[in-house]
């Protein structure tokens, strides 16, 4: 009986000492939208805005996420209609 009982205290003070294990939790990684009136060809304002963004110590893919949208020079309504979808991103 006397060693049940010592098992039982062994077994709990093992069990107390355990931390609990938690999940992760999901890190949202920030997004940036860049809309261009023009087309995807004309790159020099996105590879500026690019090389300030890891000048400030974010990369592409790693702690920033970038969408790219292009209205390729079509009217203002094209523009308002890609600006709502990247709204609309999560």
């Amino acid at each position: 009986m006397r060693r049940k009982i010592v098992i039982y205290l062994l077994t709990a003070t093992l069990l107390s000492t355990v931390p609990f294990v938690e999940a992760q939790q999901v890190k949202k990684v920030p997004r940036i939208g860049w809309l261009s009136a023009g087309s995807s060809s004309a790159e020099f304002p996105e590879k500026q805005a690019l090389e300030g963004l890891r000048g400030l110590g974010w990369a592409e893919g790693k702690n920033v996420v970038i969408e790219y949208r292009y209205a390729g020079g079509r009217n203002s309504q094209s523009v308002f209609n890609r600006k709502s979808k990247i709204q609309n991103l999560k």
